[in-house]
């Protein structure tokens, strides 16, 4: 039983560290710098890590999307909703 919670555990770390590793925020740079073994440092480097820690990486990220998206959406430019098309389409359907 203990071998099989010790191989659960494993595993859900695993896809832990996958996970911030799929939704970390990284610049142009880090971008074209990253190759497989660099890649593969970080992902040894969080294995290490207690999967708290992990899971505050993710929460992080989560949340500079989040803003990103915000502003995107406040800086977007609004469409005009045209109240008569729209009245008179539901009159004909």
């Amino acid at each position: 039983m203990d071998q099989t919670v010790s191989s659960e555990g494993s595993a859900l770390k695993i896809a832990i560290v996958e996970l911030y590793l799929a939704i970390k925020i990284r610049s142009a740079e880090e971008l074209s710098d990253l190759s497989e073994s660099s890649l593969e440092k970080e992902r040894q480097k969080l294995l290490d890590q207690d999967s708290f820690s992990v899971l505050e990486y993710i929460r992080s990220s989560i949340e500079i999307i989040m803003s990103l998206k915000i502003e995107d959406l406040e800086t977007e430019p609004r469409p005009v909703a045209n109240a008569t098309t729209e009245t008179s389409s539901l009159r004909m359907g």
